[in-house]
Parts: structure tokens; sequence; C-alpha cells
């Protein structure tokens, strides 16, 4: 890209008095690079580093500019090293918006688990506004890994925990899923009737065709049409394994609460407004806690108020789960 530049450091431009960046930007919106640039992306591109934060470096603002446009004499070029880059996003008017974004960069590498920053190319993209020569930061379309999950494993793990806590209090203390499974008439003929069958555990269906031409048979459709049909899971004779269950069931919340850090965590930074954590925790969540009980609904003829109502337990499950997120998350 070219542009306009200069020399500056951090401390210079702490001082009003000895500020070079303001007036670049009000060169380069008084230049004819502007100009070129209208309707098209606009980069302040930070190279040159001298040290660190603390040393000197180089500001290029500009963008891709025509070849066959006028010449600047003051124009410097700069290439942007294709690689991986952290983005920390933020929209608003300027300079407000880039004060807020370069806020999220240094909270980010103050964190004790952040990686080293480069310090090689560091690069702004500003949108024009619509109606003038405002720039407002823009929105890279670049997916970014704001906060890893190795900073969320306390979330995640506490989350995991309330949700066990809080499930079993609804299952077992409450008659909220008390009619899920009604009993069956006659129970005790169909069980003597089945145990006869030594049927084995797992998942049927019945009847069920052996090919899609049986399934398109008048024999099949005879049996369809007398029943009873339906979908039967037989479970191992004996009592209950409750312990293998509940392990299970608390793995699912911690896989979930992965998930829900994930998401979270590639969209926002350290030090997020609560809100935004909550939004992204608990939507993801629920998806991961109910979504799925739909479609047993939907094509297994699963009564729906027990659906609905293991939905409203998702609910429950991710509006704990994104409390939990949002008092722990990373500051």
């Amino acid at each position: 890209m070219h542009g306009l530049a200069v020399r500056t450091t951090n401390a210079d431009e702490a001082d009003p008095t000895r500020a070079r960046i303001p007036a670049l930007w009000q060169c380069f919106r008084q230049s004819s690079v502007a100009a070129q640039l209208a309707g098209q992306p606009v980069y302040g591109v930070y190279t040159d580093y001298a040290t660190d934060a603390t040393g000197a470096y180089t500001l290029v603002v500009g963008g891709a500019l025509p070849p066959d446009g006028p010449s600047v004499p003051e124009l410097v070029s700069v290439l942007i090293p294709a690689g991986q880059y952290l983005v920390f996003t933020d929209s608003g008017d300027l300079p407000a918006a880039v004060l807020r974004a370069w806020r999220q960069v240094w909270a980010y590498f103050a964190r004790a688990d952040a990686p080293a920053r480069a310090f090689s190319t560091d690069f702004e993209q500003y949108d024009p506004a619509v109606g003038g020569r405002t720039f407002r930061a823009s929105r890279p379309p670049t997916e970014v890994v704001m906060t890893g999950l190795s900073a969320l494993w306390l979330p995640i793990l506490l989350s995991s925990v309330i949700v066990f806590v809080v499930s079993s209090a609804i299952h077992m203390a409450s008659p909220w899923h008390k009619s899920d499974y009604p009993k069956v008439p006659n129970e005790d003929r169909v069980r003597d009737a089945l145990r006869a069958l030594a049927i084995p555990p797992g998942d049927y269906r019945i009847p069920r065709p052996s090919s899609r031409e049986e399934m398109r048979s008048p024999e099949f459709a005879a049996k369809v049409k007398q029943g009873p049909v339906m979908v039967l899971t037989v479970m191992p004779n004996g009592p209950m394994a409750m312990g293998r269950s509940l392990v299970l069931w608390f793995l699912y919340a911690a896989v979930v609460g992965c998930f829900a850090g994930y998401v979270a965590g590639r969209a926002l930074p350290a030090g997020a407004e609560s809100f935004r954590v909550f939004r992204f925790v608990g939507v993801t969540a629920f998806i991961g806690y109910s979504a799925a009980l739909w479609q047993m609904s939907i094509w297994y003829r699963r009564a729906w108020t027990t659906t609905l109502k293991a939905t409203v337990d998702g609910l429950i499950y991710a509006l704990l789960t994104a409390g939990a997120f949002v008092w722990l998350w990373p500051h």
C-alpha cells in the first residue's frame, strides 16, 4: 500500500504538544490520496519498530492506490506481510474507536498467558463513512482468537458444576418431569410378552422394512395400519447404573461449556462487556442443551410437551452457564 508517513513514539503521542499522528490524519484527509481512496478501505500501518511499545515506530496512512492516479511526491510504500494476525475490533467516530481498540490490544498482551507481541507490523483497517471523508473503524472479516480456552477453564468448570447440581434438583426434587413417560396400559402383560422375546438392549423401530422395496409394498403398509407403530429402546435388565449416567452428564455439561467458551473467546477479548459475554455464551449453551432435542419430536413423535420441558431446562442451564462466564471472564 502507499500513503503518508510519520515517525513517532507513544510517549510523544501522549503529549498533545508533541503528538504527530493527529496532524498526519489531517494531512491525509486534505490530500489527493484520500480522494483516490474514496469508497475504498483505508489502512494505518505501524511498522519499523525500533524496540517495543516504548520505542519509535513509523505510521503509514493510506491504501491501495490506483496505478493511473496522480503522483504524490511524499508517498511512502509499505508491504503488510502475510501471516496470522490477532484482530481487535471497534466501531464509531475517530479517534475514540481507535483508542478503544488499542486498549483491547494492551489489555490482551498484559495477560500472563498472552503470547509475545512481535512488534513487526500492526495495522488498522478503516471503511469510509457514507457521505463524507470521516472514517470509522471497520470490523475486518478475519476470524480471530481473542480469548483462549486455557483462560476460561474456571468458568467452564464452575458452570458444569452448577448445571449438574441444578439439573439434579429439577429431576429429583421437583415434579416437573414426573409426567414425561407415562405408564403403558397393561404393563405386566406387555412385560411378559417382551420378556419371552429376549430382545437385546438397543434401539428399535416397529415395524421396520428391510429394504426400500419392502417399505413401498402393500404388506408393509398393512403392518403400519394394523400397528402398533413404535420406536423402542431396550435397556439392560437390572438396576439402572446412575453413576455412569451422572458422570457422562457432567462431562456433557463441560463439553457444552467448552463450546460456549470457544465461541465467546473467538469473538470477545479479555475485559469484554458483561452483556456481550452473556449473549455469546448464553446462546451457544442454549443451542448445546436444547436445540438438538427438537428433532426427536419432529421425526420420532416424542411428545412435544416432554421436548418443551427439556427445552426450558436447557434455557435454565444456558442462563446459569452465561452467568458463570460473566462472573469469571478474564479482565
